[in-house]
């Protein structure tokens, strides 16, 4: 995992107030961030993976979907990844559909083991945890994930 991601989970854990202030700040600073400001911004984050396919118009799209968020009213990043499991409203153990899961070795942004592990909760997952994957390169997935859609569904 990156260090700002580290950093963040670390102050979150031993200055929740602080953390969630703090992302706040980040946010409206991330907001601010053009595409060309994008890999610096996400340093610690991208694996080399991941910035070989942060391109213009990758980091374009990024920041402006980024800012298409609304600025208030929501939490920041780390109350969202901090969340108990247990306020999903049903258990992973539940989930009756069919899932496909994506998760790449390379991701700073999500640690690997995460995917693993939710992979051994979630009952039948089509679990595609790959080697050469980061966080951002699993976009080159989605056509495989809408065919999968598109013959169950």
């Amino acid at each position: 995992m990156g260090a700002d991601n580290l950093d963040d989970i670390t102050l979150f854990l031993s200055d929740p107030v602080a953390a969630r202030k703090k992302s706040r700040q980040d946010r409206d600073e991330f907001l601010e961030v053009t595409p060309e400001q994008l890999a610096a911004s996400w340093a610690t984050l991208l694996s080399g993976a991941d910035l070989a396919a942060l391109n213009d118009d990758l980091a374009e799209y990024m920041v402006s979907s980024m800012k298409g968020r609304p600025r208030t009213g929501r939490p920041g990043m780390v109350g969202r990844r901090m969340r108990p499991h247990g306020r999903l409203g049903f258990g992973f153990a539940d989930i009756s559909v069919p899932v496909q899961l994506w998760h790449g070795e390379q991701d700073r942004f999500v640690p690997s083991r995460h995917g693993q592990w939710l992979a051994a909760q979630i009952p039948g997952v089509e679990a595609h945890l790959t080697q050469a994957d980061g966080h951002l390169t699993l976009l080159d997935h989605v056509p495989e994930v809408h065919e999968w859609l598109l013959e169950r569904f």
